[in-house]
C-alpha cells in the first residue's frame, strides 16, 4: 500500500456578519473548503439596541389634528414609542355685527370669524342703501299763484327732508269779459322725482275798475286814466295774465309793441299750445328765449312767416298793419262782410289790406282818423292790449 501523506486545508473566509438593534452578529471566522473543517470559529456579537430618538409633538390646530410627542430609534427607524392624534380644537367663534344701510350709505350682513385663527367663517355681504321713501308730501301755493312750495320726509329718517320752489306758470283757458269771468290754471313742474306736478284752476273775474283799489292795473304808476281807451284794456290783459307790465310798477303804454311781444300774447290768449313739430327756420329765434314756443306755434299756424326765411325779427318794433294781420289769421283769415275801404293809405293788393277791413268791421279798430289807417305805424302796448281785448273780449 502506497503511503499518502496529508495535504493540508483549504481555508474559506465566513464574513461576518454585523448585529443589529434587535439582532446578535458574528465575528469573521473562516473553514476549509475540502473537508469542511472549522479552522477559526465565529464568535455571537451582542445585539446593539436601539438608539432612541424623539418625534416631536405636532400642536393641533383649529382644523387639524395634531400628535403627542413619541420616538422612534435613530439607527433604524423603528417606532420606539408611538405618538397619539390629538383632536383639532375647532374655531373660536367671534361675531362681526351686521352694519346697519341708510338712506344713502350700504350696509353689511353680521358676519363671523375665529379669534384663535383669523379665518372668516361667514364674509359680510354688503347691503344696498335703502334710499330715500319720501312720505308726508305737502305742496303750498303763494299767496299770487306763482310758485309751490313743495316739502317731504324720508320715512326711513325723519332728519332727511326735501324741499323745492316751483315757479307756476299760468295758462288762459277761457278770456274773461265785461259779461262773464274766465278759466285759467297755475301749474308747476318740479325736478325733484318725489314731486308730482301741480295744477290749480282758478276763475278770472270780469273786468272791472272803479280807478282805485278795484282797478287791477293799481300797482303801475303810468296808467292812463280810466277814461283813456286803453285803460279798461290794460286791465283785461293783467286780469288774464296775457302781460304782466314791463316791471311791477310801469306797464309803460307808450313802448312799442314788439314782434316777439304780439306773437306772445296771441299765444297766451290761445293757452299757450305747444307746437306740433320743433323745426325752427329762424338764426334769431334761439331756444330757451322766453318766445321760442309762441313763434314756433305762429308759424305753424300760418300767423306769420318771418321776416324772412332765416329771421323772424323779434326785436322789431310792429306795426298796426302787422299787428291786424296777426289777429286775423289768428282767427282764421274770415272774409270781412262788407269791401267798404275808408282808409286812402290801406290799398287793395296789400297784404294787410283785408285782414284791416276784418279789423274795422269788427270793431278792433277804427283806424287812426277818419280815413287813415296808418298801417306802417308802429303799434304801442296800449294799442296793442287794445287790439287783443277787442278781438277776444268784445
Amino acid at each position: 500500500m502506497e503511503l499518502i501523506l496529508p495535504t493540508g486545508h483549504t481555508p474559506v473566509i465566513d464574513e461576518a456578519l454585523a448585529a443589529t438593534c434587535t439582532a446578535t452578529g458574528l465575528t469573521a471566522g473562516s473553514h476549509c473548503s475540502v473537508c469542511e473543517a472549522v479552522l477559526v470559529e465565529q464568535a455571537e456579537v451582542p445585539a446593539l439596541g436601539h438608539k432612541s430618538e424623539v418625534i416631536p409633538a405636532v400642536a393641533p390646530t383649529c382644523t387639524e389634528t395634531g400628535l403627542t410627542e413619541g420616538a422612534k430609534c435613530s439607527v433604524c427607524g423603528e417606532i420606539l414609542t408611538e405618538p397619539v392624534e390629538i383632536a383639532a380644537l375647532g374655531h373660536t367663534v367671534v361675531t362681526v355685527p351686521a352694519v346697519a344701510a341708510t338712506c344713502t350709505e350700504a350696509g353689511l350682513t353680521e358676519g363671523s370669524y375665529c379669534s384663535v385663527c383669523g379665518a372668516v367663517l361667514t364674509a359680510q355681504e354688503p347691503v344696498d342703501a335703502l334710499g330715500h321713501a319720501w312720505t308726508d308730501i305737502r305742496y303750498e301755493w303763494s299767496e299770487d299763484g306763482r310758485q309751490v312750495t313743495a316739502t317731504a320726509t324720508c320715512e326711513h329718517d325723519p332728519s332727511h327732508t326735501l324741499s323745492e320752489t316751483a315757479d307756476a306758470q299760468f295758462i288762459l283757458t277761457q278770456p274773461s269779459t265785461f259779461e262773464k269771468p274766465g278759466t285759467g290754471y297755475y301749474i308747476a313742474a318740479f325736478e325733484q322725482d318725489a314731486f308730482e306736478t301741480q295744477i290749480r284752476f282758478v276763475t278770472i273775474p270780469e273786468v272791472s275798475c272803479d280807478g282805485g283799489e278795484t282797478c287791477p292795473s293799481r300797482t303801475f304808476t303810468d296808467m292812463p286814466p280810466v277814461t283813456n281807451f286803453a285803460h279798461i284794456p290794460i286791465d283785461w290783459a293783467i286780469l288774464n295774465q296775457v302781460t304782466l307790465g314791463v316791471t311791477p310798477t310801469a306797464f309803460c303804454p307808450a313802448d312799442s309793441c314788439t314782434r316777439a311781444q304780439v306773437v306772445t300774447f296771441l299765444w297766451r290768449l290761445n293757452g299757450q299750445p305747444e307746437p306740433e313739430g320743433k323745426e325752427n327756420p329762424f338764426l334769431d329765434v334761439k331756444e330757451g328765449d322766453y318766445f321760442y314756443n309762441a313763434v314756433l306755434w305762429a308759424v305753424e299756424k300760418g300767423i306769420t312767416d318771418g321776416t324772412s326765411a332765416t329771421t323772424f325779427s323779434p326785436d322789431d318794433g310792429c306795426t298796426r298793419a302787422q299787428v291786424v294781420t296777426f289777429l286775423w289769421r289768428a282767427e282764421g283769415k274770415p272774409e270781412p262782410t262788407s269791401s267798404f275801404n275808408p282808409f286812402t293809405d290801406v290799398k287793395a293788393g296789400s297784404y294787410y289790406y283785408t285782414a284791416v277791413l276784418w279789423a274795422v268791421e269788427d270793431k278792433i279798430t277804427t283806424g287812426t282818423s277818419a280815413i287813415t289807417f296808418s298801417p306802417d305805424e308802429a303799434c304801442n302796448r296800449a294799442q296793442i292790449v287794445t287790439f287783443l281785448y277787442r278781438a277776444f273780449a268784445g
